[in-house]
């Protein structure tokens, strides 16, 4: 039983990228910020892109070492992967947009494997919603607003190479996030 008094952390696992993508990916959030301008969008610091493949919300602190441990389980018998990327897009729609976002090909189903034994593992919410991506900016707003016109863009292409999980814990501190890593797990 957690104790009430005790820390609360945010915590999501995710693949960390190669600077091959985090590049292209900044190229394609600076390409999008001039279609779609800085005002009404909380655009993602560069530093802190990542592929999310489990969002496990606020767990108590105490929790940690656990779920690294069964990281550790989903990690050790997965494979090194490669996986094209390139494109922009929107969620839920570029007619109804919430988030923006650089585009993850998961052509041999690696990556979306790879969330859903993560997701299974630590109990985190179904693989039905996963759709591989790189968030770059989000609406500040409640409601959305139409992109259509601002995603036919030319993008950097890149390749990510998937070499380890990450177990993050996100924190927010005068409106800058930062993501620590709690653990990483080196694929076979």
């Amino acid at each position: 039983m957690t104790s009430s008094r005790e820390e609360m952390w945010r915590l999501f696992v995710a693949i960390p990228l190669n600077d091959e993508v985090r590049t292209a990916a900044t190229a394609s959030a600076t390409l999008l910020q001039a279609r779609l301008g800085r005002d009404g969008w909380r655009w993602v610091d560069p530093e802190m892109f990542h592929l999310t493949l489990a969002f496990l919300g606020n767990v108590p602190s105490s929790s940690a070492a656990d779920l690294a441990r069964r990281l550790e389980t989903v990690a050790t018998p997965a494979s090194e992967v490669i996986a094209r990327c390139g494109g922009v897009g929107a969620f839920p729609s570029g007619a109804r947009a919430r988030v923006v976002w650089y585009g993850v090909s998961d052509g041999g189903g690696e990556i979306r494997s790879l969330a859903a034994r993560v997701k299974g593992l630590l109990g985190a919410a179904d693989e039905a919603a996963f759709r591989p991506h790189i968030t770059l900016a989000r609406l500040k707003s409640h409601g959305t607003v139409d992109v259509r016109g601002g995603l036919d863009l030319a993008v950097p292409r890149s390749r990510l190479l998937v070499r380890s999980l990450v177990l993050y814990r996100s924190t927010s501190q005068f409106r800058r996030t930062r993501h620590e890593p709690i653990a990483v797990q080196p694929l076979a």
